[in-house]
């Protein structure tokens, strides 16, 4: 169910990111910045990518990372080299597309790798009050999208655990029999595999 839900997060996530960062593509083109506007066009169809293999169902964590994280970082770096404080900006959705993206360690790894890199960059073409505050306040938004994340995945847990187990016996019930069944027969129509159920009537307790 965990993965269902990244797919769907990946998705609406993906498909904001396009449609936010297309017209910046365009504009960058018409601008004659060449190296922003490959590095925004990658972007776009990296996340458009995603979008479709979500739309598909399909969510592997280390495929989303290894597609997202490192043109992503490149796109950062270009952007703060390239517009400096302005290009820094990016940043800030970037730490909450990976949190919304990828499952928490991962996110937590290419949220490090960002702040590794983009951080001392930034240091290097701002000044250095600026940078400060750059460094500062990416470091809290990163953290507090950390403890949303957590929070919000402890709370799915618990309600999965309360929709596909009965709180008497603990044992799970028809609505994840229901779901197993789907999921078996789609992966069975997806990789021609035949497919056996096997019921049990144990003193009529199915």
């Amino acid at each position: 169910m965990n993965t269902d839900f990244r797919a769907k997060s990946t998705l609406g996530v993906a498909l904001v990111g396009v449609l936010l960062l297309a017209p910046f593509a365009v504009n960058h083109v018409r601008q004659e910045r060449m190296l922003l506007a490959l590095g925004t066009g990658v972007i776009v169809l990296t996340l458009a990518a995603l979008a479709w293999l979500g739309r598909k169902g399909y969510y592997h964590p280390w495929v989303t990372f290894a597609g997202l994280t490192p043109p992503m970082l490149l796109f950062l770096g270009v952007s703060i080299w390239e517009l400096g404080v302005i290009g820094a900006l990016w940043c800030f959705p970037a730490i909450l597309i990976f949190y919304f993206m990828l499952p928490e360690k991962l996110a937590w790894l290419s949220n490090a790798l960002l702040y590794a890199i983009e951080v001392p960059l930034a240091w290097t073409v701002v000044e250095t009050p600026v940078a400060v505050r750059v460094a500062a306040t990416l470091l809290g938004v990163s953290v507090m999208a950390a403890i949303f994340v957590r929070v919000m995945s402890q709370q799915q847990q618990a309600l999965e655990v309360r929709a596909f187990s009965d709180a008497l016996t603990g044992l799970h019930n028809r609505a994840l029999l229901e779901s197993t069944l789907e999921q078996a027969m789609e992966q069975a129509r997806r990789t021609g595999l035949p497919m056996t159920l096997l019921a049990l009537d144990l003193d009529w307790f199915k």
